[in-house]
């Protein structure tokens, strides 16, 4: 006989209420869940807070800031147009993807020949125009790697670009979604500045929602709005404020007076924000970061500049700033984090940046 599923079947089946009231245990709602099942993440995370998220091994300041890469989070990165923020992303999503982080690179701006050559170029730390040999060496190594592409491009359907980061997650476990850029997928959904403003919002919505629920880190791009000030601010976001306020990152490419800087204005996960001075080689297309005892006097004033302007408590950054005696002298703490920061600076490529970096940590 099968169980009573009301109180009116238990009678018509002479069962026993008290039994069937004292054996009666809550049904879960799938959306509440108890610290048991939070113990161990937590537990892992406590036991080494340093290595939370994967490291970026062609710029290892920002391990610092940011404490490595970590899925489930959604990053919003901005910056003047030109200024160089899809090359960074190329070299962001190489870098992590030669770490073991299945990545998928969706650009509504820029096709994907060009991106997968300058991929190849940072890839070399060289061109390859010219040498066969040599491309066809770094081809083979980055058909190797877990590097996917969106075919969109130009303006796209966000539900059709979920359904394929779904497909991408499900059957290729992928950890880094980069999409360049949001104002480009969303350019043919509306017409006013009122409906471009809720598209964006829904958008931005849908992703954050993709990034938790799939576990994926989501990194978006969003151009600024038109601005006469000469830095950016959270505020320069095109858009609403939701963009700021769903995402757990937001960094920005900025042009400084004596050089180009990311400025880390959002850290949810523990509240650091600095800013990290870039030179750019036009040979690799690779940022590099521009360390103060490589810098002038003026390029000095400038990183005090910023700091000032940001109001930043950068105590755990010191060794970024030193006096003209720290330089000289190298204390200890300062001698030690250069030595790290020399380890696995990619000096030729970013495949030897990810190689020395594993060989430090294995």
């Amino acid at each position: 006989m099968e169980g009573p599923v009301t109180p009116l079947d238990a009678l018509e089946q002479s069962q026993d209420m008290n039994a069937l009231l004292n054996a009666a245990h809550r049904v879960p709602h799938e959306q509440l869940l108890k610290f048991d099942e939070l113990r161990p993440d937590v537990a892992a995370e406590m036991a080494d807070p340093e290595a939370a998220g994967v490291e970026f091994a062609s710029l290892p300041t920002l391990n610092s800031i940011l404490k490595g890469h970590r899925r489930g989070e959604l990053t919003v990165l901005t910056g003047p147009t030109g200024i160089g923020k899809t090359t960074l992303l190329t070299q962001i999503g190489l870098d992590l993807c030669a770490r073991g982080v299945p990545t998928v690179f969706g650009s509504f701006e820029i096709k994907n020949t060009r991106l997968s050559r300058v991929m190849l170029t940072q890839l070399a730390g060289k061109p390859l125009e010219g040498d066969p040999e040599g491309f066809s060496s770094y081809a083979d190594t980055l058909t190797t790697m877990p590097m996917h592409f969106l075919r969109f491009f130009g303006a796209a359907d966000v539900n059709a670009v979920t359904d394929a980061l779904e497909y991408a997650v499900d059957v290729h476990d992928v950890g880094h979604v980069i999409l360049d850029n949001l104002q480009f997928m969303l350019s043919s959904v509306a017409t006013s500045m009122m409906d471009r403003l809720d598209a964006q919002d829904v958008a931005i919505s849908r992703f954050r929602r993709f990034a938790t629920e799939h576990n994926v880190h989501v990194t978006l791009v969003i151009h600024p709005r038109k601005t006469d000030e000469p830095l950016l601010s959270t505020t320069s976001v095109f858009g609403n404020a939701k963009a700021t306020q769903e995402a757990d990152n937001v960094i920005m490419l900025q042009n400084g007076k004596s050089f180009r800087f990311l400025d880390v204005r959002k850290n949810r996960y523990n509240g650091n924000l600095g800013v990290i001075p870039l030179v750019f080689d036009k040979s690799s297309l690779l940022y590099r970061e521009l360390h103060p005892y490589a810098m002038d006097a003026v390029q000095q004033d400038a990183l005090k500049e910023l700091r000032s302007w940001q109001g930043l408590n950068t105590d755990f950054l010191q060794w970024r700033r030193p006096s003209s005696s720290h330089v000289q002298s190298k204390p200890p703490p300062f001698q030690k984090q250069q030595q790290q920061q020399k380890r696995i600076e990619p000096s030729v490529s970013l495949l030897d940046a990810a190689s020395a970096l594993s060989e430090s940590v294995n």
